[in-house]
């Protein structure tokens, strides 16, 4: 495989020839590659007379039966199979709907399957295809923890762009996920409708409105995004100078003290803020994976940001939105749009949902880093029948598109989630600036551990990065070789 993981020494001496820092923001395009197409996140038309079940339609497999496994972390909260009957839940019921009217079109029985953890469900899988046994015909869960994306380095996981039914550049698949987890043109994991997880994903920044007004932050946030102006700057701006250490005791802690931004320290957490100011983990071409993590941008990034979010500690992160945010002891929260219609439904106080800032006004685009540890992910068995697999799977994500998203997109997000229509319009811009890649999931050599000590601690970008260059261009050569079984 072609050496694809650019020396940190090289990257080194770039920086160093570099023009100042504050030339950096002049990126219009997501650094590394190109711009990422957007998800495509309207709710279709009614009247659309096209259906894609008259092309799916056969009575091939009438009399089988066609097993999800739905191997879940949080099944609890994460619903991907309906019940035994309607229940006036509106996702329980679009489910149920949906298989009801696709057990009928294909004459079959479709049954779940649920094994918790999500790691418990992919080892069966596993075993399951070792074992040479067509027992799943698909399976739903989390790409992260030992889930989809090691299931897919381990062949246990068939390639869907070879699936003639499945329709991956569609709108009711993931736009994002075929450009950019697609290597070689092999694909094993995507997104879709199918499962309603895939609207919690996106990254993005809560501001607490009592807050702002307690404080006289004034300002016109919604009309700062709309107009490109939602910027690093901007939010350090109103969250930098309002730390506050309430009790003296030396530290910032999220159960006693105030705080301008309240987040979390993880690999996931210094992913989201660097995606969201146009730094991209990785990107793909037809030589394969590349990683450019040592650039000017990235270290202007890092130094914008490192006021803002280190030095916080917390017992849980739970803590950092249930207790911080949630009591009016911060400005602002970074997480996911998953809390808006979840936890933070029940808070009292109102409060903005907005974009993950851009580094500055040059930045062409809002990105939110999506949540991979989230139910939102497919994967096929490489031991189940293609064309079985294939037209139901296609015919289940289809139906999800063109009923279950307008309640879930405009219902339980815009309705329920947001507290008034300037939130509804940034709930449209968060779901079409989704972003992810390949380093985003494997973290090749530790690079973006490495990311996140430099943002959270005292590591080193540069250094860091030359101490696992070797490792992380080996672990892309294994990645590459496994992805192709060569």
């Amino acid at each position: 495989m072609k050496k694809n993981f650019i020396a940190a020494s090289a990257m080194l001496t770039a920086i160093m020839l570099a023009s100042c820092a504050s030339g950096a923001g002049g990126d219009t395009a997501p650094q590394g590659g190109t711009s990422v197409t957007p998800e495509v996140t309207e709710a279709p038309a009614a009247e659309t007379e096209y259906s894609r079940l008259d092309e799916l339609r056969t009575d091939a497999y009438s009399g089988r039966t066609f097993t999800i496994l739905d191997a879940n972390d949080y099944p609890g909260s994460n619903l991907i199979s309906p019940g035994a009957e309607m229940t006036g839940d509106i996702v329980n019921d679009d489910l149920y709907e949906r298989d009801m009217a696709i057990e009928e079109l294909f004459g079959i029985e479709i049954n779940y399957l649920q094994i918790s953890p999500a790691a418990d469900g992919c080892r069966s899988m596993k075993q399951t295809v070792q074992a040479g046994e067509d027992a799943y015909q698909l399976c739903v869960s989390t790409l992260l923890g030992g889930s989809l994306a090691d299931a897919a380095t381990a062949h246990v996981l068939a390639d869907l762009s070879s699936m003639e039914a499945l329709s991956l550049k569609e709108v009711w698949w993931s736009p994002l996920m075929y450009e950019q987890l697609r290597l070689y043109g092999r694909m094993y994991y995507t997104s879709g409708d199918l499962s309603p997880m895939r609207f919690n994903l996106p990254s993005c920044i809560y501001l607490n409105q009592k807050v702002l007004g307690d404080y006289g932050i004034d300002g016109d946030y919604y009309a700062v995004a709309d107009d490109g102006k939602w910027t690093l700057d901007r939010l350090a701006e109103i969250t930098v100078p309002y730390d506050q250490d309430l009790n003296g005791d030396g530290k910032m802690h999220m159960s006693d003290d105030f705080f301008g931004l309240a987040n979390a320290d993880h690999v996931l957490s210094s992913n989201q803020f660097l995606v969201g100011a146009g730094v991209s983990l990785s990107y793909v071409d037809d030589d394969g994976i590349h990683i450019d993590l040592g650039s000017e941008r990235t270290a202007a990034v890092i130094d914008k940001l490192k006021p803002m979010v280190s030095g916080k500690k917390y017992a849980d992160q739970n803590d950092i939105y249930k207790l911080a945010f949630m009591e009016d002891r911060a400005v602002a929260v970074m997480h996911t749009l998953a809390i808006s219609k979840s936890t933070l439904r029940s808070m009292e106080s109102d409060y903005y949902i907005m974009p993950m800032p851009k580094y500055d006004e040059i930045q062409q685009d809002y990105r939110s880093f999506i949540n991979a540890w989230s139910n939102a992910f497919v994967g096929i068995p490489i031991t189940s029948d293609p064309g079985f697999s294939g037209n139901v799977t296609e015919a289940l994500c289809w139906h999800s598109y063109k009923n279950l998203r307008a309640d879930m997109y405009n219902l339980l997000l815009k309705e329920k989630s947001a507290r008034d229509a300037g939130s509804q319009r940034m709930i449209d811009i968060l779901l079409g600036a989704q972003y992810i890649d390949f380093n985003g999931l494997y973290d090749f050599g530790g690079t973006t551990s490495v990311l996140q000590k430099a943002l959270y601690g005292k590591g080193e970008l540069i250094s860091g990065l030359e101490k696992v260059a070797e490792k992380a261009q080996k672990a892309i050569d294994t990645l590459q070789s496994e992805w192709t079984g060569e």
